[in-house]
């Protein structure tokens, strides 16, 4: 296993807008990223989601396991703030 690579994805869903809100990267050696609509609007211009294209299509595919919603704050706290979208070099959205 990769260090550099998640062992884990956490995500807070709008299921209805089928956007993600948060989400949280965990990592082998227990450190996390995390990423936010909130965040990267810090960054620059703000996105309704966090990943890009219909999450809850592919989430059936890959299938989740809900946890408590206390399970993901704890987590959330421990993370460390990393935008994608507006980070140096990326662009939102992708070009194809």
């Amino acid at each position: 296993m990769k260090p550099d690579l998640p062992i884990w994805f956490l995500y807070e869903v709008d299921v209805e807008a089928d956007n993600v809100l948060r989400m949280i990267e965990i990592f082998a050696n227990g450190s996390s990223d995390r990423n936010s609509i909130e965040i990267e609007a810090r960054y620059g211009p703000r996105h309704p989601t966090v990943v890009d294209g219909p999450f809850m299509q592919h989430a059936e595919i890959i299938g989740l396991e809900e946890i408590e919603a206390e399970a993901f704050e704890a987590a959330w706290r421990e993370g460390r703030d990393k935008p994608y979208w507006n980070a140096p070099g990326n662009q939102f959205p992708p070009s194809s």
